[in-house]
């Protein structure tokens, strides 16, 4: 069964376009108020600096450089090379390269990627509706996941999402 990201080219063509989106105000009130919220599930910063995150479509790398700065170390997954591209650019011009590593793959297919128990947090954000199977996508992201106590930040839009 087919569970990769759906019109894959859509992310080759549209990456600075979304990019554009997000230095809007409606794209920085989104991206803050995601953030905004994972924070307050994270541990008092003593703690955070022995955390893994993984940013699943990462798009940007925005999200990856804020947990970045608190000390936690990012993975960044994303199948789009154009959004890796701005993602490394977004993380240079941050400084945060010694806490962020960039992966090309495929969200479907995290159980050949990752080993089981390699994350503490995990952001979906804005992956789901792209993908042929957001069940599957889920089930693979809970084998990746510590067991406790890890954060999963899911983020749909514009979809319905049937897991």
């Amino acid at each position: 069964m087919k569970t990769g990201v759906k019109s894959e080219s859509r992310f080759e063509n549209d990456a600075s376009r979304y990019a554009a989106y997000l230095e809007t105000p409606e794209g920085r009130l989104r991206a803050d108020l995601a953030f905004a919220n994972l924070q307050e599930f994270l541990p008092a910063s003593a703690g955070v600096n022995s955390l893994r995150a993984l940013d699943l479509g990462c798009g940007t790398g925005a999200a990856a450089v804020r947990l970045a700065r608190l000390g936690i170390h990012v993975t960044l997954l994303d199948s789009s090379a154009t959004m890796l591209a701005l993602a490394e650019r977004t993380i240079v011009e941050a400084g945060v390269s010694d806490k962020i590593t960039v992966k090309r793959g495929d969200a479907a297919q995290l159980a050949g990627i990752f080993q089981t128990g390699s994350f503490d947090i995990i952001l979906c954000h804005n992956l789901l509706e792209y993908v042929d199977d957001p069940g599957a996508v889920l089930r693979d992201v809970a084998r990746v996941m510590r067991d406790s106590p890890a954060i999963l930040s899911v983020l749909v839009r514009n979809r319905r999402v049937k897991c």
